[in-house]
């Protein structure tokens, strides 16, 4: 059985498997630790402008899940509801979590942001944040850890959207098999 390549990202960021979890985990501790080391350096207002980036990704990417769910996947959403088999629902509700969490994450990390954000002009007065390092170093951490979040529920979004296009693919090679098929069995039909 091979695998498409959807189906090994769905693998990797949805398995259950504790490997795939401790690496997410290490790799979390990593952009936590070096984002506050090398964060102490970066200046506030550069720290600013990289909330608002991240701000307007996680906007993005929450536009995009949105327009999943609601143009190309309704009956993801409407089909739990109906009267249907509850393996059918079961499938619905995978396909949803699938759309949901992007959109969760892509929420909480725009929210989260904006939140810090706000905070960040009251505090700018206060000498003891300002002129530390660690306050830089902190924030830093939180961008750092942030962006990857970003670049995971974007790459998660855009899942769907690759697993449509490859199982279109796939249909139209199955058409385009049967058609050649019928095509070649109408033609042995005229010659006899």
């Amino acid at each position: 059985m091979q695998l498409r390549s959807i189906e090994i990202l769905y693998l990797v960021f949805w398995s259950s498997s504790m490997v795939i979890r401790s690496v997410f985990v290490i790799l979390t501790v990593i952009f936590l630790f070096s984002g506050y080391y090398y964060g102490r350096a970066v200046t506030l207002p550069s720290q600013i402008k990289l909330i608002e980036l991240l701000i307007s990704f996680s906007s993005i990417v929450f536009a995009v899940v949105g327009v999943w769910l609601a143009v190309v996947f309704p009956n993801v959403m409407t089909g739990v509801y109906k009267n249907i088999s509850v393996d059918e629902k079961k499938t619905l509700i995978d396909s949803a979590k699938r759309l949901l969490i992007p959109l969760f994450l892509a929420s909480f990390i725009s929210a989260s942001s904006f939140i810090i954000r706000l905070l960040i002009e009251p505090l700018r007065g206060v000498s003891w944040v300002t002129e530390g390092e660690w306050a830089n170093g902190v924030l830093f951490s939180f961008i750092s850890i942030a962006s990857f979040a970003i670049v995971i529920s974007l790459i998660l979004a855009l899942a769907p959207g690759l697993q449509l296009l490859f199982d279109g693919v796939s249909v139209v090679k199955g058409d385009s098999r049967r058609n050649r098929y019928l095509s070649r069995v109408s033609r042995t039909k005229k010659d006899s």
